[in-house]
């Protein structure tokens, strides 16, 4: 018997695994003479979708109800929060309508002050599609100990 761990014996041999369907594979190795090893698949990439927006676009039309991005709720609720491709499309063209309604100036950012999270991802997105240069900052460094005033100074500061 082989054992995945003492407190945890496990057959492993004879235990039921579920088939699993990999992708294609067809790895070219070159072991270079100081030790680098260079891996290439030799399976030509399928371009599908050219960005991350063309295919929300796409997923939206073809199946809008099927989840997109799934987060888990906050304050000790236990599960997940989700928001699916029609859905998030429908923000993201809503908040690139109010991006633009802000008429920024050329060459201005966008800086985005946020955990990751669902709203982050569609402000990104939104951002993305008004061709509005985004910043993200993590907000564990800087809203800790910091007042918005400061925050608001170095940020005007710096654009």
């Amino acid at each position: 018997m082989t054992y995945i761990s003492e407190e945890n014996p496990v057959d492993i041999e004879s235990a039921a695994f579920r088939a699993t369907n990999f992708i294609e594979r067809d790895i070219a190795v070159d072991r270079q003479d100081d030790g680098t090893i260079i891996m290439r698949s030799r399976i030509p990439l399928r371009m599908r979708e050219t960005n991350l927006l063309a295919y929300l676009r796409v997923q939206a039309c073809n199946k809008p109800a099927s989840p997109w991005l799934h987060q888990r709720k906050k304050g000790g609720e236990s599960g997940w929060r989700s928001i699916d491709f029609g859905d998030a499309l429908d923000s993201v063209n809503r908040l690139t309508k109010s991006l633009l309604d802000l008429k920024l100036r050329p060459g201005q950012s966008l800086a985005i002050i946020s955990e990751n999270s669902i709203e982050h991802a569609l402000i990104s997105l939104a951002s993305m599609q008004a061709s509005i240069p985004i910043v993200p900052l993590s907000s564990v460094f800087y809203l800790k100990g910091d007042t918005s005033s400061n925050l608001v100074e170095r940020l005007v500061t710096a654009n």
